[in-house]
């Protein structure tokens, strides 16, 4: 399969509706056929050839389509809508919604990217080197189905509502998260390797959350305080710790559990009193 290039011509000024750029709208189309994919730029219709310089290079031997995308895209949507297959490698700014209803295949972001990231996600895994906003595998607004499946790494800091409604798969942000993490979570992991601004796992039913850094909100009081463990898990990692383990949201009857870092986290040594006999 081949590797298609797209260089940015201009500056983005007007958000970028880009769900027709993937692996599987470009799979067996000539290059003539990708330049005149139609797409909106604002409230204007244009075509691909007008924002990108497009080049097909059929070098490359690979089993999947690869799409490299360099420049700015901040203010793209949609790159990677419901991809099922195959690679995108974005050489700066990654834009919105992108990676929604992913089921499958590989996105890379070299740079920072927009709120919902890989929203609704199916399958596959996503890579961000930079920081993130908010709603990273969460359910759209007005839904209440967020990730199902696949894996979502973010190398720096996120925003607010990590896996709102997430059902499964993982999401690690090696950074900060803001508020609400786990939102309504109803199952997955999410691990944060910084600090976290507070309301971990509001009104969530099962799941698993691991805070490696400092809390600076107290566990919600829906949550019952339940053991001291050595070691969390991430699918097949296995996270020092030790850790103050906690259960709920018991306002919903859940079962899910929430992994604070004890060495982070000397404010929350009180609740140690509840181990002894």
């Amino acid at each position: 399969m081949p590797k298609y290039t797209l260089r940015l011509k201009k500056k983005i000024q007007n958000p970028l509706h880009l769900d027709k750029i993937s692996p599987d709208g470009f799979i067996d189309k000539k290059i003539n056929s990708i330049n005149d994919i139609e797409t909106w730029e604002g409230n204007k219709k244009v075509k691909l050839k007008s924002i990108f310089n497009i080049k097909k290079d059929l070098r490359y031997k690979t089993e999947e389509v690869i799409i490299e995308i360099l420049g700015n895209m901040a203010n793209a949507r949609r790159i990677g809508y419901q991809m099922t297959k195959g690679k995108i490698t974005i050489k700066g700014e990654g834009g919105m919604y992108l990676g929604e209803s992913m089921k499958g295949g590989q996105i890379i972001v070299e740079g920072n990217t927009g709120s919902w990231l890989g929203s609704e996600m199916i399958g596959g895994t996503i890579t961000v080197s930079g920081n993130v906003g908010d709603g990273i595998g969460a359910a759209s607004r007005g839904t209440t189905k967020g990730m199902i499946g696949g894996k979502i790494i973010v190398n720096g800091n996120s925003g607010s509502d990590v896996g709102a409604w997430m059902q499964s798969g993982t999401i690690r942000i090696c950074g900060n998260s803001k508020m609400f993490p786990g939102l309504h979570m109803k199952g997955g992991t999410i691990y944060i390797g910084g600090n976290c601004q507070g309301r971990i796992g509001a009104q969530m039913i099962s799941g698993k959350i691991i805070i490696s850094g400092n809390i600076q909100a107290n566990p919600l009081p829906s949550f019952s305080f339940d053991n001291i463990s050595s070691k969390a898990r991430i699918e097949k990692d296995s996270i020092d710790g030790p850790f103050y383990v906690y259960t709920g949201d018991n306002n919903e009857n859940g079962k899910g559990r929430i992994f604070i870092n004890v060495e982070s986290n000397s404010q929350l040594k009180w609740y140690e009193k509840f181990l002894e006999s």
